[in-house]
């Protein structure tokens, strides 16, 4: 674990937090982060950030992504299929017979009985999604906040932790489950029904359970945004940038807004 200061300059910019958090006439960040575009990436580093025990992304991707492709739900799929000359799977004879006299007698023909198993079901459709919008959020991490410091809450079960260091430890645990043989068998639906959540809530396996809770944190978070949301994930975890220059500043002044818990209207 890094010892204090965890980036060069976090005394400055602990300094910027406390004048801005002191300041009562500034404005909202808020206004100006959608006026910029930047919702998206606020909703993505607070969502991704997370310390709340079911809500913890960072341990989802490392561990959970991992023992989840270690007992993938399949469906279990019996073929026929006529082979000359060689045998796969066992012998349908009676299928056989029929082949070797349906025109001239082949002798070579066999009609054998193939077990396939079949990955692309609801549940890992919605694993696989999740996968994506996982990635996609942590390329939108802004570079302030990605070379800044995790703060949290609970100091007493965690220090300051330099931001880049838990996002380095999902990529990797990603990408692995993204590329996995499989998984690159099942496909991504254009949009998540109550059936895959069903599936992933009703499974006997707790890795499922636990993708369909990262999902609904990160449609409160993602697509539902508000600054409630990011307010309260704000009071248990604050990333903060690694530096002063005019890009992290704004970054600073969200922070500030979280600590004095200003109400801030759409």
């Amino acid at each position: 674990m890094d010892s204090f200061p965890v980036v060069p300059l976090e005394a400055a910019v602990l300094n910027r937090l406390l004048r801005l958090t002191l300041d009562k006439d500034r404005p909202p960040a808020w206004r100006h982060l959608q006026d910029s575009g930047l919702l998206f990436s606020v909703a993505a580093t607070y969502f991704l950030l997370h310390v709340e025990p079911r809500h913890d992304v960072e341990r989802f991707t490392v561990y959970t992504l991992g023992r989840l492709l270690n007992h993938l739900n399949r469906r279990t799929e019996q073929h026929q299929l006529e082979y000359r000359g060689q045998i796969r799977g066992r012998i349908a004879w009676s299928a056989t017979i029929k082949a070797r006299y349906a025109d001239s007698y082949d002798p070579s023909r066999y009609v054998c009985r193939e077990v396939r198993h079949q990955y692309d079901t609801p549940e890992n459709q919605l694993a696989k999604s999740l996968a994506e919008q996982i990635d996609r959020c942590l390329r939108a991490v802004p570079a302030a906040l990605r070379q800044g410091v995790c703060y949290f809450a609970h100091s007493d079960r965690h220090r300051p932790v330099r931001t880049a260091v838990r996002l380095g430890n999902m990529q990797p645990a990603l990408d692995r489950f993204r590329r996995n043989v499989v998984m690159r068998g099942v496909s991504i639906p254009a949009q998540i029904t109550e059936e895959h959540l069903e599936r992933a809530r009703n499974s006997k396996l707790q890795e499922y359970r636990t993708v369909a809770t990262i999902h609904d944190h990160y449609t409160k978070t993602i697509l539902e945004i508000s600054p409630a949301r990011i307010t309260a994930i704000g009071r248990q975890v604050l990333p903060l940038p690694g530096h002063l220059d005019p890009q992290a500043l704004i970054w600073i002044e969200l922070a500030a807004d979280i600590l004095r818990g200003r109400e801030i209207k759409l």
